[in-house]
Protein backbone atom coordinates (compact mmCIF):
# COMPACT_ATOMS: atom_id res chain seq x y z
CA UNK A 1 0.00 0.00 0.00
CA UNK A 2 2.69 2.70 0.85
CA UNK A 3 4.52 2.00 -3.05
CA UNK A 4 0.87 3.61 -4.25
CA UNK A 5 1.07 6.68 -2.44
CA UNK A 6 2.48 9.63 -4.14
CA UNK A 7 4.90 11.07 -1.68
CA UNK A 8 6.22 13.77 -4.20
CA UNK A 9 4.10 16.70 -6.52
CA UNK A 10 3.33 15.84 -9.90
CA UNK A 11 5.49 19.13 -11.90
CA UNK A 12 1.99 19.90 -13.16
CA UNK A 13 0.64 20.28 -9.54
CA UNK A 14 3.67 22.15 -8.57
CA UNK A 15 2.59 25.38 -11.50
CA UNK A 16 -0.74 25.79 -10.34
CA UNK A 17 -1.63 29.65 -10.60
CA UNK A 18 -2.78 31.01 -7.54
CA UNK A 19 -5.86 32.00 -6.44
CA UNK A 20 -7.59 34.53 -4.75
CA UNK A 21 -8.86 34.55 -0.97
CA UNK A 22 -12.27 36.21 -1.74
CA UNK A 23 -12.91 33.27 -4.27
CA UNK A 24 -12.63 30.75 -1.27
CA UNK A 25 -14.66 32.91 0.71
CA UNK A 26 -17.88 33.37 -1.65
CA UNK A 27 -17.45 29.73 -1.95
CA UNK A 28 -16.70 28.91 1.78
CA UNK A 29 -19.46 31.43 3.32
CA UNK A 30 -18.78 30.20 6.98
CA UNK A 31 -15.38 30.79 6.56
CA UNK A 32 -12.79 32.48 9.07
CA UNK A 33 -9.13 33.27 8.08
CA UNK A 34 -6.71 33.99 11.08
CA UNK A 35 -3.52 35.22 10.80
CA UNK A 36 -0.66 33.61 13.49
CA UNK A 37 -1.50 36.58 16.13
CA UNK A 38 -5.12 34.58 16.48
CA UNK A 39 -6.61 38.03 14.84
CA UNK A 40 -9.41 37.46 12.09
CA UNK A 41 -8.29 38.85 8.99
CA UNK A 42 -11.17 37.67 7.26
CA UNK A 43 -14.25 36.14 7.35
CA UNK A 44 -17.26 34.86 4.94
CA UNK A 45 -20.32 36.72 4.74
CA UNK A 46 -22.93 34.01 6.98
CA UNK A 47 -19.67 33.99 9.92
CA UNK A 48 -20.38 37.61 9.79
CA UNK A 49 -24.10 38.34 9.06
CA UNK A 50 -24.13 35.75 12.34
CA UNK A 51 -21.76 38.19 14.39
CA UNK A 52 -23.91 40.90 13.75
CA UNK A 53 -27.25 39.74 14.74
CA UNK A 54 -26.27 38.58 18.09
CA UNK A 55 -23.90 41.64 18.71
CA UNK A 56 -26.73 44.44 17.63
CA UNK A 57 -24.85 47.21 19.86
CA UNK A 58 -21.47 46.60 17.86
CA UNK A 59 -19.91 48.33 14.84
CA UNK A 60 -19.64 45.72 12.30
CA UNK A 61 -16.42 46.80 11.20
CA UNK A 62 -14.94 45.84 14.66
CA UNK A 63 -15.49 42.25 14.07
CA UNK A 64 -12.46 42.01 11.47
CA UNK A 65 -8.80 42.56 13.06
CA UNK A 66 -10.55 41.16 16.41
CA UNK A 67 -9.27 38.31 18.18
CA UNK A 68 -10.96 35.17 17.60
CA UNK A 69 -10.57 34.45 21.09
CA UNK A 70 -13.23 37.18 21.76
CA UNK A 71 -16.50 35.65 19.92
CA UNK A 72 -15.64 32.26 19.06
CA UNK A 73 -15.03 29.36 21.81
CA UNK A 74 -13.52 26.16 20.39
CA UNK A 75 -16.58 23.33 20.89
CA UNK A 76 -13.84 20.05 18.90
CA UNK A 77 -11.54 18.53 19.60
CA UNK A 78 -12.28 19.32 23.17
CA UNK A 79 -9.30 20.39 25.50
CA UNK A 80 -7.53 21.33 23.29
CA UNK A 81 -5.72 24.56 23.65
CA UNK A 82 -7.16 27.15 21.14
CA UNK A 83 -3.50 28.42 20.04
CA UNK A 84 -2.05 29.11 16.22
CA UNK A 85 1.09 26.36 16.97
CA UNK A 86 -1.85 23.69 18.20
CA UNK A 87 -4.35 24.81 14.49
CA UNK A 88 -1.36 24.23 12.63
CA UNK A 89 -0.43 20.82 13.93
CA UNK A 90 -3.62 19.82 13.60
CA UNK A 91 -4.66 20.68 10.50
CA UNK A 92 -6.30 17.94 9.43
CA UNK A 93 -8.41 17.76 12.30
CA UNK A 94 -11.67 19.57 12.04
CA UNK A 95 -12.01 22.49 14.48
CA UNK A 96 -15.76 23.23 15.27
CA UNK A 97 -16.29 27.41 16.81
CA UNK A 98 -19.29 28.31 18.79
CA UNK A 99 -20.29 32.25 18.78
CA UNK A 100 -19.85 33.32 22.08
CA UNK A 101 -23.17 35.04 22.81
CA UNK A 102 -23.46 38.24 24.06
CA UNK A 103 -26.80 38.02 26.56
CA UNK A 104 -30.04 39.71 26.35
CA UNK A 105 -29.50 41.51 22.94
CA UNK A 106 -28.76 38.28 21.59
CA UNK A 107 -31.81 36.77 22.82
CA UNK A 108 -34.15 39.55 21.26
CA UNK A 109 -32.10 39.33 18.00
CA UNK A 110 -32.67 35.65 18.01
CA UNK A 111 -36.48 36.30 18.33
CA UNK A 112 -36.29 38.48 16.12
CA UNK A 113 -34.76 36.33 13.33
CA UNK A 114 -37.13 33.60 14.19
CA UNK A 115 -40.06 36.14 13.80
CA UNK A 116 -38.44 36.81 10.66
CA UNK A 117 -37.85 33.36 9.46
CA UNK A 118 -41.64 32.50 10.55
CA UNK A 119 -43.13 35.18 8.78
CA UNK A 120 -41.04 34.33 5.08
CA UNK A 121 -42.39 30.95 5.72
CA UNK A 122 -46.01 32.16 6.07
CA UNK A 123 -45.56 34.02 2.38
CA UNK A 124 -43.70 31.45 1.05
CA UNK A 125 -46.83 29.14 1.66
CA UNK A 126 -49.28 32.56 0.57
CA UNK A 127 -47.07 32.83 -2.49
CA UNK A 128 -47.11 28.73 -3.31
CA UNK A 129 -50.78 28.86 -2.96
CA UNK A 130 -51.59 31.79 -5.05
CA UNK A 131 -49.53 30.00 -7.86
CA UNK A 132 -51.96 26.63 -7.50
CA UNK A 133 -54.54 28.51 -7.99
CA UNK A 134 -53.37 30.34 -11.30
CA UNK A 135 -52.20 27.12 -12.97
CA UNK A 136 -55.29 25.83 -11.51
CA UNK A 137 -57.54 28.69 -13.22
CA UNK A 138 -55.42 28.42 -16.23
CA UNK A 139 -56.03 24.46 -16.48
CA UNK A 140 -59.95 25.29 -16.13
CA UNK A 141 -59.48 27.93 -18.22
CA UNK A 142 -57.70 25.73 -21.36
CA UNK A 143 -60.25 22.76 -20.59
CA UNK A 144 -63.53 25.20 -21.46
CA UNK A 145 -61.09 26.38 -24.30
CA UNK A 146 -61.67 22.50 -25.35
CA UNK A 147 -65.07 21.96 -25.04
CA UNK A 148 -66.02 25.17 -26.71
CA UNK A 149 -64.29 23.97 -29.69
Amino acid sequence: MRNRVNIEAHSSQLRLPSLDIQVLIDLFPFTLVLDRNMTIVNAGEKVIETWIIHNPGKNPKSFIGSKITEHFRCRRPKETKFEWDVIIDMRAVLFELELIRTGRADESSRLQAAAMSAADVENYDEILMSEQLKNLSAGNLAENDNEND
